[in-house]
């Protein structure tokens, strides 16, 4: 899990990657999962393309009425959300999202040391 100080936030904020994030969507049975995902596979390769591997940004997804600055990190083929975003993006209360994210790791879906 990486975390970054943003904002009005007084402690680090915990960003999770796309794996977990569509681990999350496949489970909620959300259909906004497939367009996300495609969107950001897309967005990463672009990164890729224009020789932006090293550098971490925000990136601003706006499909189906949501937006959410995403944090993007090509070098890692990844992009990070938060649990509430996460929670927005799939229509879900962020209780939700949390069990299905300890349930995730709980179940050995994915490791957390390699999916945060």
């Amino acid at each position: 899990m990486h975390f970054l100080h943003i904002a009005n936030s007084d402690k680090p904020v915990p960003f999770y990657s796309l794996d977990v994030a569509i681990a999350v969507g496949s489970k909620t049975k959300s259909k906004n999962i497939q367009l996300f995902y495609s969107w950001a596979i897309e967005t990463i390769n672009e990164y890729k393309m224009i020789n932006q591997l090293n550098k971490s940004n925000f990136i601003r997804f706006n499909e189906m009425n949501l937006s959410l600055d995403v944090r993007i990190d090509p070098s890692e083929f990844t992009v990070y959300l938060t649990k509430e975003q996460i929670a927005i993006l799939f229509d879900r209360n962020r209780s939700v999202i949390y069990r299905h994210i300890n349930n995730i790791y709980a179940e050995n879906k994915l490791d957390r040391g390699s999916s945060c």
